[in-house]
């Protein structure tokens, strides 16, 4: 079919090298994101939010895309978080 491509294949190991290279970047985008909030509000219970974005990311990357892993994460990171706080 014209068009439609294929996802590029990541290897698990691929996928756990990804998600072990951007542990910084979710306790950046934590970090951030709480220094907004209330103080009750547990700062690693936002690391575990952005845990689960970081996992969908690798899961859902298409290296075949030209995009750079750690700005897509940086989005499905961010989004887990928020997601994350909405149901607090």
């Amino acid at each position: 079919m014209a068009g439609i491509t294929t996802p590029s294949e990541v290897t698990p190991q691929e996928r756990q090298r990804l998600i072990n290279s951007c542990q910084g970047l979710v306790r950046s985008i934590a970090w951030k994101i709480h220094q907004r909030l209330p103080s009750h509000v547990d700062l690693e219970d936002l690391v575990s939010y952005g845990q689960v974005g970081l996992a969908e990311a690798a899961r859902d990357f298409d290296p075949g895309r030209g995009r750079q892993f750690t700005t897509f994460a940086w989005y499905r990171v961010r989004g887990a978080i928020l997601d994350g706080l909405a149901k607090m």
